[in-house]
């Protein structure tokens, strides 16, 4: 009789193609909970945003501002994601922005030495 996953076998996680997958610039973030029949998921959105291309003096730079009718944002990715995920998601996150800024503070520091 094949083993259950509850029976305590571990098996390891194997990111596939993780270093040929291309790595996109991502600027802007749009979370929404998820439609009814999903309350437990949240939808994040992931886009792109490049500012248009303004050429011309102050004036005419302001004109062009005024006549766009809207600023694209173009979407990179859209992911379903679990609340627990989510959660795991930010504790991870907030742990990795900790370290980038003790890693700076600590660079900062010793570059600030005689």
């Amino acid at each position: 009789m094949p083993e259950k996953p509850s029976d305590g076998i571990a098996v390891p996680l194997v990111w596939v193609g993780l270093e040929e997958a291309e790595i996109k610039f991502v600027n802007q973030i749009i979370v929404q909970m998820g439609p009814p029949g999903h309350e437990g998921e949240f939808v994040i959105s992931l886009g792109q945003l490049q500012s248009p291309v303004l050429i011309g003096d102050e004036k005419q730079v302001k004109q062009a501002l005024r006549s766009l009718p809207y600023v694209p944002v173009k979407t990179v990715t859209k992911a379903g994601v679990p609340v627990e995920r989510v959660r795991e998601f930010i504790d991870v996150l907030q742990r990795v922005v900790k370290n980038y800024e003790q890693q700076k503070s600590n660079r900062r520091t010793k570059t600030r030495r005689p």
